[in-house]
């Protein structure tokens, strides 16, 4: 019986450090992910007064954008 407990409090024991390895190894994560995002839009634009279409995709922006430059 008694070896029985303490295989079982080493197992609680091996369960709990993985645990905490495993939140260390999330905080990291949740870090890493977060600079990620900050970085993603600090390098973005935004665009505005150009009605909406279906289809849009980065070229026709560009193009509209460029031809607005062009006018002015």
């Amino acid at each position: 019986m008694s070896n029985k407990y303490d295989d079982l409090l080493t197992i609680i024991a091996n369960l709990e450090k993985e645990r905490k390895e495993d939140k260390r190894r999330m905080a990291l994560m949740e870090d890493r992910l977060e600079t990620m995002e900050r970085k993603m839009r600090a390098s973005g634009i935004e665009v505005r007064n150009i009605p909406k279409s279906t289809g849009e995709t980065k070229d026709f922006l560009f193009n509209i954008i460029k031809k607005d430059r062009k006018g002015r």
